[in-house]
């Protein structure tokens, strides 16, 4: 159940950010395809598969949390 709840929110989080306009169409893209590749290179036993995923997920997770913290105080604001 956690595992489910998990995924779903990476997913809502990858929607919610490439609709606030920060993102371009890579980063929906990186996530879809992170998170494909990482299950089933899980399933087939594959090392570089396996792998290969959790880095796209990182790679894009990453530049979300880069460009959060490069925000200014303004843009925080603005959201109220």
């Amino acid at each position: 159940m956690a595992g489910s709840v998990t995924v779903l929110g990476l997913i809502l989080v990858a929607v919610a950010y490439a609709r606030s306009g920060r993102a371009g169409w890579w980063f929906p893209a990186g996530v879809l395809v992170g998170m494909l590749v990482w299950l089933f290179g899980a399933r087939s036993w594959n090392l570089v598969l396996g792998l290969v995923g959790p880095v796209a997920l990182l790679l894009a997770f990453g530049a979300v949390g880069v460009s959060l913290i490069r925000m200014d105080d303004r843009e925080w604001s603005s959201a109220e």
